[in-house]
């Protein structure tokens, strides 16, 4: 990956990027064996609807879970940064 030969170790990205979690998926991939040395920063309560309309959502409940799916998208059991 272009960014991590040039030095960059910190990545930044979001539950929203993308409609069903593409970049999270995208990153997995591109970092692969690479995931320990780097910080991951993420954010949640935010999401696009069937309809691409953006929806602000930040009981506790849709926090966790939009969470859980990072992880579980990015391969991971921690975030640096959430």
């Amino acid at each position: 990956m272009k960014a991590r030969e040039c030095g960059i170790t910190h990545f930044d990205t979001a539950y929203s990027y993308g409609m069903h979690g593409e970049i999270d998926r995208i990153l997995r991939l591109a970092l692969q064996n690479d995931l320990e040395h780097v910080v991951i920063a993420s954010k949640v309560g935010m999401y696009y609807d069937s309809h691409g309309v953006r929806c602000l959502d930040s009981r506790p409940e849709t926090l966790r879970r939009q969470v859980h799916e990072v992880l579980q998208r990015l391969g991971l059991e921690r975030i640096d940064l959430m």
